[in-house]
């Protein structure tokens, strides 16, 4: 365990010493799931500090059309609703599922304060993540803010290549309908009507930009 932990954002820059000193002179336990299991439900309290050690698990939510909206993949050895932890209204906003076989490290919050107070570098990790969490829910909120498929998807080739004229895909476009929250036919019916308009050239996963002005003019 406290070698995967090294991994691990929340001890970057913490020697493997005083990271198993951390954990070993607090309140820690190891849990394991099965496929699809559910780990916490959405509404559930976040009491504790949940890091997955083996496995990678999902966040997932149900729309009001019974839809299943994949939020984000958390892989190991990350933490999860980091952001929530401390929060005044601490309650998972998600279902957190197990994405096959899956051990998770659970930390109690008063432990997790006690961490805090023995290594100052761990505090300032736990304050670095939760600011990039926030960052990553911005982006996740302004990408379903766009009302059509089109905008959606023209947003995500201009934001993944940035200055580029191309990128590779790191997502499937199966993972990328749960993501934007859309079937996957329509997902695939629009790179199919941006190919044919001569905006981008996809091969495989790499996306080519033929028409950037045309692009832009499509995600407004």
């Amino acid at each position: 365990m406290h070698n995967r932990l090294l991994f691990c954002p929340l001890f970057n820059g913490i020697s493997p010493d005083k990271t198993e000193h951390l954990l070993d002179s607090n309140e820690t336990q190891i849990l394991s799931f099965i496929d699809r299991e559910i780990i916490e439900y959405r509404g559930n309290k976040v009491n504790d500090l949940w890091i997955v050690l083996e496995g990678n698990v999902k966040a997932e939510m149900i729309d009001e059309s019974g839809k299943l909206v994949k939020i984000e993949d958390i892989p190991s050895p990350m933490p999860l609703a980091i952001a929530f932890v401390f929060s005044e209204q601490n309650i998972f906003p998600v279902n957190i599922n197990a994405d096959g076989m899956v051990k998770m490290l659970k930390i109690p919050k008063p432990s997790v304060i006690n961490m805090m107070q023995q290594n100052q570098i761990f505090l300032q990790n736990f304050l670095r993540m939760i600011s990039n969490k926030a960052n990553f829910l911005s982006d996740r909120i302004y990408f379903m803010s766009f009302k059509t498929i089109r905008q959606k998807i023209s947003h995500y080739i201009l934001d993944e290549a940035k200055k580029n004229d191309s990128f590779i895909m790191k997502s499937t476009q199966q993972e990328l309908s749960d993501f934007f929250g859309i079937a996957r036919p329509s997902l695939g019916r629009v790179f199919s009507e941006l190919e044919k308009e001569k905006i981008i050239f996809i091969e495989r996963k790499r996306v080519d930009i033929l028409d950037r002005k045309r692009l832009i003019d499509s995600s407004k």
